[in-house]
């Protein structure tokens, strides 16, 4: 059997990988790419593997690369902690760090936090990418996507170092949204930014930014103008006045326009500010961005197509993926006139991938690489990119047509 031979989740009287046999037989879970054909979203994972630990006994399973050195499980491998009080680093396992509520330090005898992932305290680089990684599953053509700014009146000034009022703010303008909308939801954010008007120019306020989908414009903006007044006005009339005017709820036009809620750099770096203000009062900011009715959301999330491939294939494929990207990226600056700033290229590693399509050419040219039989035709693919991705990959040698089987 062909070792490039491809399989589609689902379908049937098609042959089987060979990682898919292995993974039959000794427990192995093959790599596999995952595609959003309906959105732009395509991930690649390495091939798992399973192993005993070798403290507790027990069954785990982990990336095939990283099997000649991961002999323990999560519970008992060693993670560093970092004293909230004396800065000093020490080692617990995991299991302490998952289950016991307070750990002490060894050094200055204080108590630090434990659970799994600690406490949330700023918009990270992880946290923006799964962000945009559940954007990027929304599916094209949802209706009525519009984008709502919600802020606070100078009155709030007492009250804007207390992120538990800004939870419990939000939560109640969700429950309002869950009645008038049953069918409705929203992707929220948090952001810090420093006041530009008013009577307390320069000092950091919350906002908050909303992603709904499926409600209607015209209704929209009466529902916010009343009910976030309600909530968060305190009474004042220039509240009210600002969340009446038609830039407070806005239709998203394009979905690079939602790409940019999600990828805003400013409030990473704001809220890194703000995070170690309100540390130093002894408060946690928690989470900066979430899912609102969640039920109704997974509607919107397009089905995921998984091909299953072997491991060395998988690691062909990233490393193919990652020098077309950045050749097309390097193609735009030369294209460009050098005007910007040299991209990076070091954004891509061989271990995993994920890549945000956002063109439906380049989803196009993947499928092509991954789809049966005559899909290989050199035809041209648009004036984005040079050359398609399948031709670049048939150029270099690294995949062949016979490497995809029907």
């Amino acid at each position: 059997m062909d070792a490039g031979t491809l399989q589609i989740e689902g379908r049937t009287n098609e042959r089987l990988s060979q990682a898919h046999i292995r993974s039959q037989v000794i427990g192995e879970e093959p790599a596999k790419v995952t595609l959003y054909p309906d959105a732009t979203l395509a991930e690649v994972t390495r091939e798992l593997v399973e192993k005993v630990c070798v403290d507790c006994g027990e069954t785990f399973k982990v990336e095939k690369y990283k099997s000649t050195w991961f002999h323990r499980c999560v519970m008992c491998r060693s993670v560093k902690k970092t004293c909230v009080h004396c800065g000093s680093d020490f080692v617990v396992t995991g299991r302490e760090q998952r289950t016991l509520d307070v750990i002490e330090c060894p050094l200055c005898g204080e108590m630090n936090p434990g659970c799994k992932r600690g406490e949330v305290t700023r918009f990270s680089e992880d946290s923006k990418r799964r962000l945009m990684k559940q954007l990027n599953k929304v599916k094209k053509g949802i209706a009525y996507v519009n984008f709502v700014t919600l802020t606070y009146p100078d009155e709030f000034h007492e009250h804007r170092l207390n992120p538990e009022r800004w939870k419990s703010d939000l939560r109640r303008f969700e429950l309002r949204f869950r009645r008038a909308f049953p069918e409705g939801s929203f992707v929220w954010r948090l952001e810090i930014e420093t006041r530009k008007s008013g009577l307390f120019v320069g000092e950091t306020f919350p906002h908050f930014h909303l992603l709904t989908f499926n409600v209607p414009l015209q209704e929209l903006r009466p529902f916010v103008a009343e009910h976030w007044h309600e909530i968060a006005g305190s009474g004042s009339e220039e509240h009210l006045k600002v969340h009446s005017h038609r830039k407070t709820v806005t239709a998203c036009l394009s979905r690079n326009g939602v790409m940019s809620y999600a990828s805003k750099a400013v409030g990473a770096v704001m809220s890194r500010e703000l995070a170690k203000d309100l540390q130093s009062k002894g408060n946690h900011v928690g989470r900066w961005w979430g899912v609102a009715v969640k039920k109704v959301f997974q509607l919107f999330l397009a089905e995921e197509d998984i091909y299953e491939m072997t491991d060395k294939d998988a690691v062909q494929f990233m490393r193919l993926f990652r020098k077309y990207i950045q050749r097309q990226r390097m193609e735009q600056w030369r294209k460009a006139g050098k005007r910007w700033k040299k991209p990076k290229l070091k954004g891509f590693s061989f271990r995993s991938l994920t890549v945000f399509l956002d063109a439906d050419r380049l989803k196009e040219n993947l499928l092509k690489v991954l789809s049966p039989g005559g899909s290989w035709a050199f035809q041209s693919t648009g004036r984005r990119y040079d050359e398609p991705f399948y031709s670049f990959a048939y150029r270099k040698g690294w995949w062949k047509p016979e490497l995809v089987t029907a």
